[in-house]
Protein backbone atom coordinates (compact mmCIF):
# COMPACT_ATOMS: atom_id res chain seq x y z
CA UNK A 1 0.00 0.00 0.00
CA UNK A 2 1.37 3.42 -1.03
CA UNK A 3 1.41 6.13 1.01
CA UNK A 4 0.39 9.57 -0.44
CA UNK A 5 2.12 12.94 0.37
CA UNK A 6 -0.60 15.49 1.78
CA UNK A 7 -0.25 17.93 -0.81
CA UNK A 8 -0.96 15.18 -3.04
CA UNK A 9 -4.24 16.00 -5.42
CA UNK A 10 -6.93 13.50 -6.16
CA UNK A 11 -7.22 12.93 -9.65
CA UNK A 12 -10.73 11.41 -11.02
CA UNK A 13 -11.49 11.13 -14.42
CA UNK A 14 -13.04 14.21 -16.03
CA UNK A 15 -11.37 16.35 -13.56
CA UNK A 16 -8.20 16.72 -15.02
CA UNK A 17 -6.81 19.78 -15.87
CA UNK A 18 -2.94 20.41 -16.81
CA UNK A 19 -1.51 22.65 -14.41
CA UNK A 20 -0.89 25.96 -15.81
CA UNK A 21 2.36 27.68 -16.78
CA UNK A 22 3.37 30.93 -15.15
CA UNK A 23 2.60 34.07 -17.38
CA UNK A 24 5.98 35.18 -19.41
CA UNK A 25 6.94 38.57 -18.26
CA UNK A 26 9.42 40.44 -20.87
CA UNK A 27 12.94 40.68 -19.46
CA UNK A 28 13.18 44.35 -20.19
CA UNK A 29 10.21 44.90 -17.40
CA UNK A 30 11.47 42.36 -14.70
CA UNK A 31 15.37 43.61 -14.65
CA UNK A 32 14.73 46.91 -14.87
CA UNK A 33 16.30 48.48 -11.61
CA UNK A 34 14.50 50.81 -9.25
CA UNK A 35 15.59 54.53 -10.09
CA UNK A 36 16.72 55.94 -6.67
CA UNK A 37 16.24 59.66 -5.82
CA UNK A 38 19.38 61.79 -6.11
CA UNK A 39 21.83 62.18 -2.98
CA UNK A 40 21.71 65.79 -2.16
CA UNK A 41 24.95 67.12 -1.03
CA UNK A 42 24.93 69.63 1.78
CA UNK A 43 26.13 73.01 0.95
CA UNK A 44 29.26 74.45 1.53
CA UNK A 45 29.95 76.98 4.19
CA UNK A 46 31.68 79.77 2.82
CA UNK A 47 32.57 82.12 5.95
CA UNK A 48 35.18 83.82 7.84
CA UNK A 49 36.42 80.21 8.69
CA UNK A 50 36.25 78.47 5.66
CA UNK A 51 39.98 79.13 3.97
CA UNK A 52 41.63 78.52 7.47
CA UNK A 53 44.29 75.59 7.62
CA UNK A 54 42.64 74.23 10.31
CA UNK A 55 40.27 70.99 11.29
CA UNK A 56 36.86 70.63 10.60
CA UNK A 57 36.21 70.48 14.53
CA UNK A 58 37.94 73.38 14.93
CA UNK A 59 36.01 75.19 12.79
CA UNK A 60 32.68 73.80 13.91
CA UNK A 61 34.00 75.16 17.75
CA UNK A 62 34.99 78.45 16.35
CA UNK A 63 31.44 78.42 14.89
CA UNK A 64 29.78 77.47 18.02
CA UNK A 65 31.53 80.17 19.75
CA UNK A 66 30.85 82.60 17.25
CA UNK A 67 26.98 82.03 17.58
CA UNK A 68 26.58 81.85 21.33
CA UNK A 69 26.29 78.16 21.66
CA UNK A 70 29.00 75.88 23.41
CA UNK A 71 31.82 75.01 21.58
CA UNK A 72 31.91 71.48 23.15
CA UNK A 73 28.39 70.56 22.77
CA UNK A 74 26.51 73.36 20.89
CA UNK A 75 24.28 73.81 23.24
CA UNK A 76 23.70 78.01 24.19
CA UNK A 77 26.25 79.13 26.79
CA UNK A 78 24.98 81.86 29.41
CA UNK A 79 27.44 82.24 31.93
CA UNK A 80 30.87 81.52 30.61
CA UNK A 81 32.59 83.10 27.36
CA UNK A 82 33.03 79.68 25.71
CA UNK A 83 31.13 76.81 27.41
CA UNK A 84 27.24 76.15 28.68
CA UNK A 85 26.91 75.97 32.68
CA UNK A 86 27.17 71.82 32.48
CA UNK A 87 30.79 71.56 30.35
CA UNK A 88 32.40 74.25 32.50
CA UNK A 89 31.13 72.19 35.73
CA UNK A 90 32.98 69.21 34.19
CA UNK A 91 35.92 71.29 32.92
CA UNK A 92 36.79 72.90 36.43
CA UNK A 93 36.03 69.61 38.16
CA UNK A 94 38.08 67.04 35.97
CA UNK A 95 40.39 69.12 33.85
CA UNK A 96 44.04 68.48 36.49
CA UNK A 97 42.97 64.86 37.63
Amino acid sequence: MKRWAATSAIILPGNYDKPKQPERVQPSVALEPEKKKAATMPKVIQDEFSALPISRQRKWQLRQVRDGNCKRCGRKRTSYPQLCDPCQLYESLYRFL
